[in-house]
């Protein structure tokens, strides 16, 4: 289990000067314990580092920096040291996440813009809000060099076989015998749940409805409690809507793979996966134009900007076959161009290199 949540929290990329890349996070450079049972133990020197080394870290380590900053003062002026930028959201868009991400971000803003040669990051409008807030709560510092790479558009179908009908609960299978549009992503305040619902329920009162439902897949996440009593009011929007916790990976791509089209209502995003995984199965995507989702979406989604647009959308990708097409084949006409893993690394490594070349 702690190997488990090592490898997904940090890892480190050491690339030194005759570019021959691997991964050092390993048992040698780990100290695999905990503190308190929910904190990360120190972690150990590199054995050699040698002046002109690269060191990449690309996990979210907002909540264990403190472990990180002797390491950086140590080797500054040695190693080029790059560190990859997921958002800033909790100091953009505090009102939309939880209280404690305020803080943590707070301590981990200073720490990216004293400790990075460079910053990579998915999105473009991240630098933007790197720059924002910087100026707001640390003028006096510079901010680093920063590139956008994007992430990869797909879906890790790899492990899951073939999907068998005993794989997906009852409540799935329920889904698929209808037309149903499909929301993934966890279930809070960001994600606008609530404004999505709203919309919905105006859909299911107009002549265009024609039995359609909603199907909502992710966990249930932090103050969500008016959003389970729209449901128990309304009855789940009159059995219109169903809430698919937690899907496994092959529910997920089957749910993808059956829905008529997907609808991401998120308030604010670093990224947005659920765009680039609704992409990837060729769903056509409704989303607002907030933060840097139009630069996931690339022009092939259907793009809102309020909540009358968002019930309009979902009217015309459900009613008019002729909007629904043309969103298809817009989306069809770049999927062959959307980036892999492999694009994304090879943007990674280009970037870094052609920095540290200057």
């Amino acid at each position: 289990f702690k190997a488990k949540i090592i490898r997904r929290l940090l890892p480190i990329i050491y690339l030194p000067v005759a570019k021959n890349m691997f991964v050092t996070v390993s048992k040698r450079y780990i100290k695999k314990r905990f503190v308190n049972s929910d904190f990360l133990g120190d972690v150990k020197r590199l054995e050699k580092m040698n002046k002109g080394d690269i060191v990449a870290i690309f996990g979210g380590i907002w909540n264990f920096q403190p472990q990180y900053e002797d390491f950086f003062r140590e080797h500054k002026n040695n190693a080029f040291f790059v560190n990859y930028l997921h958002d800033v959201i909790p100091l953009v868009k505090e009102n939309l996440v939880p209280s404690h991400l305020n803080t943590i971000f707070k301590d981990y803003l200073p720490y990216m813009l004293r400790h990075s040669h460079l910053i990579v990051t998915s999105a473009a409008n991240n630098i933007t809000d790197l720059h924002t807030v910087a100026n707001k709560y640390h003028p006096d510092l510079e901010v680093p060099k920063a590139i956008p790479v994007g992430l990869f558009y797909g879906f890790n179908e790899t492990n899951q076989g073939e999907a068998k009908h005993v794989d997906l609960r009852p409540e799935i299978r329920g889904v698929f015998e209808q037309t149903f549009v499909l929301c993934t992503g966890s279930i809070e305040p960001r994600k606008n749940h609530l404004g999505l619902l709203q919309a919905w329920q105006k859909f299911v009162a107009s002549d265009e409805y024609n039995g359609e439902i909603l199907a909502i897949a992710g966990g249930w996440g932090h103050e969500v409690e008016n959003i389970k009593q729209a449901f128990f009011y309304t009855g789940h929007f009159g059995g219109t809507v169903i809430v698919i916790e937690r899907p496994s990976d092959i529910e997920l791509a089957q749910l993808y793979k059956r829905c008529k089209f997907t609808i991401y209502a998120s308030h604010y995003e670093g990224w947005g996966l659920p765009i680039s995984e609704s992409m990837y199965f060729g769903k056509p995507v409704i989303h607002f134009n907030n933060s840097c989702l139009t630069e996931v979406s690339a022009g092939a989604a259907y793009v809102v900007n309020d909540y009358q647009g968002l019930e309009r959308a979902i009217k015309d990708l459900f009613a008019n076959d002729e909007i629904y097409k043309h969103y298809c084949d817009r989306l069809n006409s770049i999927k062959e161009d959307l980036p892999t893993w492999s694009d994304i690394s090879e943007r990674i490594l280009k970037g870094i290199y052609a920095n540290i070349q200057q």
